[in-house]
């Protein structure tokens, strides 16, 4: 029982960890690509190079990003395609999982029952645990320095 009360706290430890290292993780996303900055006068439409490529319904979102020259394309089937924006040209194409990995953090992945009901829960225990955690460190090494303190008057200990 008391395994099965542990695995959402277990599943939001360990997918948060792989989302703050996302950007390291090839397997998450893929890496991020800088070409330079390019203006929108230079910037290949974005129709020329997505027409025909992608069903429209599966588009999920186009970014421009100027800063960096590259267009990404996001689609509802975790994919990410990164073009030049200069060119148009693919320069990088792959699986896309950080969506997956936040669902399966927040327990929405399992459905909004399990979410609200058992990840939301177990969220709170692990917060007030860390928070006693830490008061019971506290009152330790105060009274652990107190002591300390007190043999070192006394001339028990030596420094």
């Amino acid at each position: 029982m008391g395994a099965i009360c542990s695995l959402p706290a277990l599943i939001t430890v360990l997918t948060g960890i792989l989302l703050i290292l996302r950007s390291h993780l090839t397997f998450m996303q893929p890496s991020s690509i800088s070409l330079g900055p390019v203006s929108i006068e230079k910037m290949v439409a974005p129709k020329v190079f997505l027409e025909g490529k992608y069903d429209e319904k599966k588009i999920k979102s186009v970014i421009y990003k100027p800063a960096k020259g590259i267009i990404q394309v996001r689609t509802s089937d975790y994919r990410e395609d990164i073009y030049s924006s200069k060119t148009g040209k693919l320069i990088s194409s792959g699986a896309k999982r950080t969506p997956f990995f936040i669902q399966l953090h927040e327990g929405s992945y399992f459905g909004k029952g399990v979410r609200d009901y058992l990840f939301f829960p177990s969220a709170v225990a692990l917060f007030i645990t860390l928070i006693t955690g830490i008061y019971l460190l506290y009152s330790w090494m105060k009274r652990f320095l107190l002591r300390r303190n007190n043999n070192i008057s006394k001339g028990l200990i030596h420094e």
